[in-house]
């Protein structure tokens, strides 16, 4: 069996304070990380300290810019943020045993609808599709073109779930036959990896395709879901059920959303500088290719969000930071509402009757997140994160914590860059 990374422990309180997590008070603990086998990446990544002895986390390469002392050689510190979130991508990406493992669940679940339903077709979405998987994260399944008399209403969820009982194959097993997509949920006996499965239900196919659209528009998409991913989740606020957290698609809206509008920052940064040195009929060009981003909704019909060469020289720790900074402390939650779609926009919520103040919907809250659904543009995909003013206000302290560390280490580095590193 594949030794499974150590899944990280829940905080116990899903509003936990900024002060008081398990973080303690940074931005990312060691929970989860502990060594394991040869077959894991913690295992893989082994152990670093700094120059005291202090153990570092394992996406630090062990130099002495992770910790308190004087970085040799002399890294600016961004750059150290950069390489380090890189790191940390590398160091929750499944290994090849991990990816075996999870092969084979979607095998054996694929025999056993295969068996029930020989006609069906069998497909993997979710951040499995996309890429963007945690060690922790469950596999979700479509069960497509089920037909026949039990394919009706809960028929074939519980068809599969008796089914699994006499195969032996899960540990646990549930049927979810109220949720809006019901689903079976279940841990694979061997492997205890988890996985959802739902029934003629090919919306996250749809989903799962386009994101992987975005993630090749938008380089620096992926490494930043999955440290954000990883922060939401060690503060138990990734989940929207029943926390009211930041789920997986709300938070891929809101990245993206992000790296849309520092797009076009950047066009129109290229286009002055561009007008400055006298090229003016260039720099139109580049104001005319970024007229689909504007603020209102007349171009929505559009997805295209091509012009990657603005991330050209980006700096991951640079684009964090600035994330944190928007979401944790300058957007107008109250008033503006996120589109991504047409190259991204943003729209005042009240011009759809989305700002939160539906009687039928009990109590106004005005403070929620409004995403637009891109492929449902009538649905607001944040109208059940309940709890976002704590997801705000962490990523408000996480801003705090990493700039003071930046500040920090940019005099430790602006030291050894003047005087040597044994000054």
């Amino acid at each position: 069996m594949t030794k499974k990374r150590a899944r990280s422990p829940s905080p116990s309180s899903s509003s936990p304070s900024d002060d008081d997590d398990e973080t303690g008070g940074g931005f990312l603990s060691l929970a989860g990380f502990s060594a394991g086998g040869p077959g894991s990446a913690a295992g893989r990544w082994g152990r670093a300290v700094d120059a005291a002895g202090n153990v570092l986390a394992p996406w630090c390469d062990g130099k002495p810019h992770c910790g308190d002392g004087i970085p040799t050689p002399p890294t600016p510190p961004l750059v150290s943020l950069h390489n380090e979130v890189l790191r940390f991508c590398d160091l929750v990406c499944p290994t090849p045993d991990e990816r075996v493992a999870r092969a084979s669940v979607v095998d054996d679940l694929r025999r056993v609808l295969t068996g029930i339903w020989p006609g069906c077709r069998v497909a993997v979405f979710g951040s499995e599709l996309t890429g963007l998987c945690l060690p922790s994260s469950d596999l979700d399944i479509a069960c497509l073109d089920v037909t026949g008399k039990d394919s009706v209403g809960p028929l074939p969820l519980r068809r599969f779930a008796e089914e699994l009982r006499l195969a032996g194959l899960v540990d646990q097993l549930e049927v979810v036959e109220s949720a809006k997509v019901p689903i079976v949920k279940l841990v694979h006996a061997r492997t205890q990896i988890a996985a959802d499965v739902n029934f003629n239900v090919p919306d996250g196919l749809t989903t799962g395709w386009m994101m992987r659209d975005f993630l090749t528009a938008h380089p620096p998409l992926r490494p930043l879901l999955l440290v954000l991913k990883h922060f939401l989740m060690q503060r138990a606020l990734n989940e929207t059920y029943p926390s009211g957290g930041v789920g997986s698609f709300l938070l891929q809206m809101m990245v993206l959303s992000f790296l849309q509008h520092r797009q076009h920052r950047h066009r129109h940064d290229r286009a002055a500088l561009r007008r400055a040195k006298g090229g003016d009929a260039a720099a139109a060009a580049d104001d005319n290719a970024d007229d689909d981003g504007g603020d209102d909704d007349d171009n929505a019909d559009d997805d295209d969000d091509g012009g990657s060469d603005a991330y050209s020289d980006f700096n991951l720790g640079s684009l964090l930071l600035e994330f944190l900074d928007l979401y944790g402390r300058k957007l107008n939650y109250d008033g503006v509402g996120i589109s991504v779609r047409g190259g991204g926009s943003y729209f005042r919520k009240s011009s759809r009757s989305w700002a939160n103040a539906n009687p039928s919907r009990g109590p106004p809250r005005p403070g929620l997140l409004c995403v637009e659904n891109p492929l449902e543009p009538t649905v607001d995909v944040g109208r059940n994160a309940f709890n976002v003013a704590n997801v705000r206000r962490a990523f408000g302290h996480a801003h705090m914590v990493l700039v003071e560390a930046l500040v920090n280490q940019q005099a430790h580095y602006h030291h050894a860059t003047h005087y040597g590193p044994d000054v």
